[in-house]
Parts: structure tokens; C-alpha cells; sequence
């Protein structure tokens, strides 16, 4: 702990020499894969040619540099002027007073345009300070568009327009075809380490990650009952690795050892390239037809450093109108392949036309938002690690994996309320 501690401090340090105090310079800290990175900064160079005299900086970081580093800077009077970050994370930076209140920095017209089916991208949260429910981040994107993606060529499956399929009817098929061909170990692969694929279950047996006062339920009947569908999904024909990371599962899927992938649609165009026949479907396909899971559905968008002068401030504002505006949303769909958050944008035909776009509408409006209260990173973070040692362990039981892993939420909820 006390090295992670000094390694951050030297980076913050580094941080504020690296960043200048100038007026008349707004930094802007973002976590973006390299295509998206080069049209955002496109983005920004021509609002820069509108805006002489003024500097603007894009540094790119990974996810967990920002969520440790951005509150460290803040406190420290330093940091960038705007963060493009995540909205699961919204409710921890605005317990430690390292946002901005937007409300003030925004007119009504330009925050009346954004759209609210059915995630609101104007992300509120409760002041400690104020005591108020006040706005912390306008977001620009609809995030984790999970997608089960399927080779063709190794797996047989159903054309369906709409993207869904009952796939327990095909899954005989499936691990038969898969089990002659050596090459070909796994029949499905995913990131164990993320939690969304995880809630596919949870919810589907009407279970639920936490309550009203943000007490964790994993250890519900429903969350016992969807342990056991999980179970029996795993035990079922189906192919799986004990391990798998986002980069591994990808890579199985690249050199056509697993048949099929759950994955965002990022990369789907690299796998076109690499000769890969795509099919895309709903994950829900995976899930049996009588029940009825719900994607776990977050935002990406843009908050502001308290401790920047007020001239800052308005700036930073207008460039994030700019950078919400329609042109540059939809032209980050379709780089990022992630929703755009506009009314204007979402009614383009770019969007209404296109079969994998509506697969994303019907998966948000199905979907549920993810929760931005510091408690729903953690219990996600059990649910994640409690679904993968389930997998592993045969011996255990749902009831005893449920309770390990409300005692382990509970737990680390305790060293955050202490």
C-alpha cells in the first residue's frame, strides 16, 4: 500500500510539471483506443482554429490511471480541466469534491437536447458539500454494446434480423462440430474479469446487484437461482476456459480457437480483415428463452476540474458543447461504435438504418444503468470474482458462493462508510 502510495504521488508530481498552470490552457484527460483518439483530437484542432489564443491538450490514460490519479491531481490544485471519464464512477468523485457542479456552465437549451431512453446522460448525483442532487457529467456515449460475436465458419447458426436466437437449440450442434477439430478447444469466450457478462444471469433470474440504500443482494434467492443457471450453462457442452482476460479471449478468437466471442464491435472490422465470416447477435441469446436477462448499460462523458479559474471554466464549457454537437457525435459512433446520448443524433438515418445500431437501441431500452454509487463498483467487483472462482470450483455450492460473495461486498463497503 505505502508503494502504491509513493507511486502515485510521484506521478502527480510529474503530472504538475508536466502541466502548466497557463491561463489560457485547457487539458483535457481521456482514456480513448488510438482511432478514436486521432478523430477526437481532429475534433479539437478545429475548435482550436476557432478559438485563437487559447491552447488545447488531449492526454490519454488508461481507465484505472484516471479513476486514481484525477482525484489526487485535483486535490493537489492541479490536473486537467476536463475529464472524459466513466459514469459508474461519477458518485465516488463527487464524494471527494473533485467535480464541478455543471449546472451553472450550461443553458437549459443546450442540455434540453440531450436524449433519455432510458439512461439520462446528464448524470446527477448528491452533493456532500451542498446537500444537493447537482450535475456532475454530461455524457456523450452509451457504453458497453456487448455483442455475442460468432465465426461463421466454425459454428452453423441461424440468420436473424433482429439479432436474438434461441441458442440452446443449436448448442448440440455446436460443441459436436467444435469437438473434432483440435484446433478449435473453446466454443465460447469472454473477459472474465469484467462483471457484465456475469449480470446477464443475475438479472435474468430477476436477481439484482443492490438495493435501494445501496445494501448489496448476492446472496438473494434470485442470486443463488442465477448461480445455478450459470452452472448449468457452464456444465451444459459448452467449451470454456478456467482463465480468460479481454487480450486472450480476443486472441483465441483471432487465430479461430473459440468460436465465438462476447465482445463490444470495436474490433469486429479487424476481424472482417483478418478473414473472419462475423455473425452479430444479442448476448441474450446465450441466456434460455424463459427468462429475460438485461443488459448492464453505462456512459462516458464530460466533467470539470473545480480548482480551474472561472475563465477556464467557461471554455472548457464550450468546447465540450462543441464536442457534443451532432457532427462530432456521429462521427465518433462510428469509430467507437458506442450510442450517441443526442435526440438529433440517435433520429439520423446513419443510425435509424442500420441493423447493428437498432441491435444497440434494443439493448438499451432492454437494458438497466449501471448504478453511480461508490457501493455498485465494489459489489460489481465481488460479483465478478464470485462468478469466476463459481466456474472453476465445481464443489461449491450456489448458496455457499452467493454467501462468500455478500460477505466480501459487505466487507469492502465497510472500509469505504468507515
Amino acid at each position: 500500500m505505502f508503494r502504491y502510495l509513493v507511486i502515485c504521488l510521484l506521478f502527480s508530481l510529474l503530472l504538475l510539471t508536466c502541466s502548466s498552470p497557463k491561463t489560457n490552457r485547457i487539458t483535457i484527460w481521456a482514456h480513448f483506443d488510438p482511432p478514436e483518439k486521432i478523430l477526437v483530437q481532429k475534433q479539437i484542432d478545429l475548435f482550436a482554429s476557432e478559438n485563437p489564443g487559447w491552447e488545447f491538450k488531449l492526454l490519454t490514460y488508461s481507465k484505472q490511471e484516471i479513476k486514481n490519479l484525477y482525484p489526487i491531481s485535483v486535490i493537489g490544485k492541479s490536473g486537467p480541466s476536463i475529464l472524459y471519464g466513466f459514469s459508474s464512477d461519477i458518485g465516488q468523485l463527487a464524494e471527494l469534491n473533485v467535480l464541478e457542479p455543471l449546472e451553472t456552465l450550461f443553458d437549459s437549451v443546450f442540455l434540453s437536447q440531450f436524449s433519455s431512453f432510458p439512461l439520462n446522460p446528464l448524470v446527477k448525483f448528491k452533493s456532500l458539500e451542498t446537500g444537493q442532487i447537482q450535475l456532475f457529467q454530461i455524457a456523450d456515449q452509451i457504453v458497453n454494446q456487448q455483442f455475442l460475436l460468432v465465426n461463421r465458419d466454425l459454428v452453423t447458426l441461424p440468420s436473424d434480423p433482429t439479432g436474438h436466437l434461441s441458442f440452446y437449440t443449436y448448442q448440440n450442434s455446436l460443441t459436436d462440430k467444435g469437438k473434432k477439430n483440435d484446433n478449435f478447444p473453446y466454443d465460447l469466450v469472454w473477459d472474465y474479469t469484467s462483471p457484465y457478462f456475469y449480470y446477464y444471469f443475475l438479472s435474468g433470474s430477476g436477481g439484482r446487484i443492490m438495493d435501494a440504500y445501496s445494501e448489496p443482494q448476492l446472496n438473494s434467492q434470485e442470486g443463488i437461482q442465477s448461480l445455478q443457471v450459470f452452472r448449468q450453462f457452464s456444465q451444459d457442452g459448452f467449451r470454456l476456459p478456467l482463465e480468460s482476460n479481454l487480450d486472450q479471449s480476443r486472441s483465441w478468437f483471432r487465430q479461430r480457437k473459440a468460436a465465438m466471442l462476447i465482445d463490444g464491435l470495436f474490433h469486429v472490422e479487424e476481424f472482417k480483415r483478418e478473414g473472419i465470416s462475423i455473425g452479430i447477435f444479442s448476448v441474450s441469446s446465450l441466456i434460455k428463452s424463459d427468462q429475460t436477462p438485461k443488459p448492464l448499460i453505462y456512459m462516458k462523458g464530460f466533467s470539470v476540474n473545480p480548482t480551474i479559474p472561472a475563465e477556464k471554466k467557461k471554455m472548457s464549457a464550450k468546447l465540450i458543447q462543441f464536442l457534443c454537437n451532432k457532427k462530432n457525435q456521429l462521427e465518433r459512433t462510428h469509430v467507437s461504435f458506442n450510442m450517441p446520448t443526442l435526440n438529433e443524433a440517435l433520429k439520423d438515418s446513419a443510425i435509424q438504418n442500420n441493423a447493428v445500431f437498432k441491435l444497440m437501441i434494443d439493448q438499451v431500452l432492454r437494458g438497466m444503468e449501471m448504478p453511480v454509487t461508490p457501493e455498485s463498483s465494489l459489489i460489481l467487483q465481488e460479483l465478478t470474482s464470485g462468478y469466476h472462482n463459481f466456474l472453476k470450483d465445481e464443489k461449491i455450492s450456489s448458496e455457499n458462493s452467493a454467501n462468500n460473495m455478500q460477505e466480501s461486498a459487505l466487507k469492502l463497503i465497510k472500509t469505504i462508510r468507515k
